[in-house]
């Protein structure tokens, strides 16, 4: 997983400046998720329980007519987490890239489905013992863009992905098993000045782990978020 994040990135960067440069249009954010996660496991183990504020940075760059390419990092900073009367130290990052086609676009409304690669890493430190390990997934994900222009300078859109098998390696016992991915975006975003615009929105994001047919665990990923992006 740790090579297929930066070709990911570099492929991002490479079909960004692309765009730019045959003056097609594009967008660029940065924002900040505030946001909970909850994991649960059968049986009676107590769930983790963590809250990670995470910077998110995305593009969009339309490649040629309807079609565009689409990426977003997210990054969250060490935070402390428990697991009932224990604690333990976690930080993560995740890469996600989309290419979308419009295949709607009536009345200020737009509709474009879409696919995709994720590709992220939750690291775990539980000190002052000496367990360190790192749970990774990557798959394919499928879903759609909705956007529609709810009046002049403000504009509604819904990111929706999902991913039926997910793989992922979990270095807590050195396994690796699959799992869903339910991945949800909901925002409002207004325009401020020229190109500039303010966004604020819901994010979400959940698992469900399962090796052979047995659960492993859920996680669920879920807080507000506010950001600024240019259009060009």
């Amino acid at each position: 997983m740790r090579k297929v994040v930066p070709v990911l990135v570099a492929a991002l960067v490479v079909l960004g400046v692309a765009a730019a440069a045959s003056a097609e249009q594009g967008q660029l954010s940065l924002g900040y998720w505030v946001n909970d996660t909850k994991v649960t496991f059968p049986g009676n183990l107590p769930a983790q329980e963590v809250s990670s504020p995470a910077i998110v940075g995305s593009g969009s760059f339309v490649l040629m007519p309807k079609v565009a390419i689409n990426g977003e990092f997210a990054l969250a900073r060490e935070v402390e987490g428990k697991q009932g009367s224990d604690k333990f130290k976690v930080q993560g990052s995740q890469t996600l890239v989309y290419g979308s086609y419009q295949l709607l676009e009536q009345s200020g409304l737009s509709v474009a489905p879409a696919v995709g690669f994720v590709a992220a890493s939750n690291n775990y430190d539980w000190s002052p013992s000496t367990t360190k390990y790192a749970v990774s997934y990557s798959g394919v994900l499928v879903g759609g863009v909705i956007k529609i222009d709810l009046a002049s300078g403000l504009q509604g859109k819904v990111i929706l992905l999902y991913g039926p098998k997910v793989g992922i390696t979990d270095g807590f016992d050195n396994s690796t098993y699959t799992s869903t991915l339910t991945s949800v975006a909901a925002s409002l975003s207004i325009n401020v000045y020229r190109n500039v615009a303010l966004e604020v929105g819901y994010r979400g994001l959940s698992q469900a782990a399962k090796k052979d047919n047995t659960e492993k665990w859920d996680r669920s990923t879920t807080g507000f978020f506010a950001g600024a992006s240019i259009s060009f």
